[in-house]
């Protein structure tokens, strides 16, 4: 890596706003190898690196990527670079992805002039708001699959389906190519994934993260799951058995989580469970909040 490209990495991390932020990054981009950056509108940008013949789409606006992404990359940025895999990545500045007719457009050009049909695989990944936009672009494109983590629903509700508003290409009936889903949710959240199940035109595989909340997607990237998640996200059926082990593994480690089950017991009042919960924790991992919450609780049994 030269000084310039350094450089450019630095800038990234340092990045405060979203203009800064995508200032840093086509620079960055610019400096790759087959690399393509396309301004879709006002406020949406795509960014594609050419690899090898599975492609990762990912859609998601920037300040999330601010707010939940360490390592201030796109979604599936560093999975797709690990793993050899083609990216295109669509960002956007506004606090939604609020010109949907943009990245519609975009992407039905791109499968009308058969661009996915150079790659074996195309895996759309959305998280938190924009996840009704990928899973509406998915199906523009045929045999695409389809990764979604903690999806919520759009604030602007004239956000809909691209799919029923645009003149699309038709999505593919062909048997062969049946489209698949992972959705990675929390349990309290079932009715999201209901929607997605509806929408989705193939089959839906969920992988329930129960008590991540409303923080799935910044869990499941600070316990570094998100790689197996994608991996699935190439292999319909692919089996779940080290996903859930991997997730239980980094759950008991962690004080983030048990805080997160801390907040939930205190918010049903459930005292009991909270002093066996702070007196566990406290013991095998330490930490402040779990030695005052104890107190607080034999203060107030007392």
């Amino acid at each position: 890596m030269n000084a310039e490209t350094k450089g450019f990495l630095e800038d990234l991390a340092s990045s405060k706003t979203s203009g800064d932020w995508t200032e840093a990054f086509e620079n960055y981009v610019d400096c790759l190898p087959n690399a393509s950056i396309e301004y879709l509108g006002l406020d949406e940008t795509s960014f594609l690196v050419e690899r090898d013949k599975t492609l990762l789409f990912s859609i998601q606006m920037i300040e999330d990527i601010l707010s939940e992404s360490a390592d201030s990359f796109p979604i599936g940025w560093l999975e797709a670079e690990a793993n050899g895999w083609s990216f295109l990545g669509v960002t956007s500045l506004a606090n939604n992805l609020g010109s949907p007719n943009d990245v519609g457009v975009y992407v039905r050009r791109l499968a009308e002039t058969n661009f996915f049909d150079a790659f074996e695989d195309v895996i759309f990944v959305g998280a938190k708001t924009s996840s009704q936009l990928a899973l509406d672009c998915s199906k523009l494109c045929r045999n695409s699959k389809l990764v979604l983590i903690q999806p919520e629903r759009q604030v602007d509700q004239s956000v809909g389906d691209i799919v029923a508003r645009l003149e699309t290409v038709p999505v593919n009936t062909d048997p062969k190519s049946a489209q698949s889903a992972i959705v990675v949710s929390d349990p309290t959240y079932k009715d999201l994934v209901q929607d997605v199940s509806q929408q989705f035109p193939g089959d839906v595989a969920v992988l329930n993260c129960h008590h991540l909340g409303a923080r799935t997607y910044q869990f499941l990237h600070a316990f570094g799951l998100l790689s197996k998640v994608l991996a699935m996200g190439t292999k319909p059926g692919a089996e779940t058995t080290g996903f859930y082990a991997a997730l239980r593994q980094e759950k008991r480690s962690s004080r983030a989580y048990w805080r997160n089950v801390l907040r939930k017991l205190d918010t049903d009042a459930k005292p009991n469970l909270s002093r066996v919960l702070c007196e566990n924790v406290h013991e095998r991992l330490g930490g402040r909040i779990f030695r005052r919450e104890l107190q607080r609780l034999s203060e107030t049994a007392s």
